[in-house]
């Protein structure tokens, strides 16, 4: 399931994007297969997607770096919770943001959101390029590290 419900939004968001694809396609994507192993039905799978659109539409991808495991995290921690919302019958309205009716016309404006952040995308690009001409000093406190287990 979660990874059917990946693959369809890949078909309206595309493989590269600006918006975060972990956040958006693969966390979406999980949230649905929580729901699945969950025992849910189509109507929570359409809350989750519903939910998880209203609260991650909108993290961008501003790189493959290590502040990804952060994304990846916060996007796995999000599906748990959206599953969870979905299954006690928790919705989001269609009056909500970018999230509308029904779960493919959530998707639908998740693809022409990112569509339309083409603008973004030439901004991060450039401020990459910028860290890579002139990069800053690093200390050990600039990388992203995990706390110890």
């Amino acid at each position: 399931m979660s990874h059917l419900v990946t693959l369809y939004i890949t078909t309206h968001m595309g493989y590269l994007t600006s918006l975060c694809g972990v956040a958006i396609k693969a966390g979406l994507g999980a949230a649905c297969g929580i729901v699945y192993a969950m025992g849910g039905r189509s109507a929570e799978v359409q809350r989750a997607v519903k939910i998880m659109a209203a609260t991650l539409s909108g993290v961008i991808c501003d790189g493959a770096k290590p502040g990804c495991a952060l994304k990846v995290k916060s996007a796995a921690d999000m599906a748990v919770q959206a599953a969870s919302l979905a299954m006690k019958r928790v919705e989001v309205s269609g009056e909500n943001g970018i999230v509308a009716d029904t779960a493919e016309e959530t998707i639908r404006n998740l693809g022409q959101l990112n569509e339309s952040m083409k603008d973004a995308d030439e901004k991060v690009v450039e401020l990459l390029r910028q860290k890579m001409v002139h990069p800053s000093p690093r200390s050990d406190s600039d990388t992203t590290q995990t706390p110890a287990s």
